[in-house]
């Protein structure tokens, strides 16, 4: 089932980044199905099993792996349809149907559970669902999302206060700006050969002229009908003493 995974979760950060830059606060619940695997538990919640908790885990897309913090809906919900606690699984294919993002210090195996020192990028989930795959090696190879450039940058700009998050989004912005720029040039460009167009397809206009001529072959009548914009042909003749 490997092959049902899709690499998303780092780009699902980035646009979050260029859109809302240092304001996480303003990120809505993403309702969008995404697949992930869980491959490791952080916390195990609470030892009251008919308790329901929150549980971290670390997710992956096969790509890259992210901290996901499961609320107590998600694993209250998870318990009541698969009838076993989510932390009974070793490893599991799962669906993230109600997501976001967060920037939190997150428990750390290394340091026994407890919480980092930092902050980092994570997820929040409050609704899943188990798809299987359970007790499965890791899919893929993933790597910490932070070996990313940009997103390691994001993270350590998000820990200071000053808007220094924002740098994605202003980049966007630009690249917007330019993208618009050019475009208002080819529209002007496209109107100006469509007028050049339709001038050059358009008919040359009848001059309607009469100019007095010499001789018997032109009649008073015929000069007045001249005068009021009719079109004259008329044949001159040389006069002859």
């Amino acid at each position: 089932m490997s092959n049902e995974l899709r690499p998303w979760i780092q780009d699902y950060l980035i646009q979050i980044a260029e859109t809302k830059g240092a304001d996480l606060a303003s990120v809505e619940w993403s309702s969008k199905v995404k697949k992930v695997q869980i491959i490791e538990f952080l916390t195990y919640g609470s030892q009251n099993e008919d308790e329901d908790s929150i549980i971290w885990a670390r997710v992956s897309d096969k790509t890259c792996h992210i901290p996901v913090r499961f609320s107590v809906d998600a694993t209250a919900e998870y318990r009541r349809v698969n009838q076993a606690r989510l932390t009974q699984v070793k490893t599991a294919l799962v669906i993230l149907r109600k997501f976001r993002i967060l920037h939190c210090r997150v428990p750390s195996t290394r340091t026994g559970h407890k919480l980092t020192p930092d902050a980092y990028l994570a997820l929040e989930c409050s609704e899943m669902r188990l798809l299987g795959s359970i007790g499965q090696p890791t899919m893929g190879n993933p790597a910490r999302i932070e070996t990313n450039q940009e997103l390691l940058k994001y993270n350590l700009e998000l820990r200071n206060p000053g808007g220094g998050a924002n740098f994605l989004k202003i980049r966007a912005q630009e690249r917007q700006q330019r993208r618009s720029a050019g475009k208002g040039k080819e529209e002007k460009n496209d109107k100006y050969l469509a007028s050049g167009r339709e001038r050059s397809r358009s008919p040359l206009p009848l001059v309607s002229f009469a100019a007095p001529v010499a001789g018997p072959s032109l009649s008073k009548g015929k000069v007045d009908k001249a005068k009021t914009g009719y079109y004259v042909r008329s044949s001159v003749f040389p006069v002859v003493n």
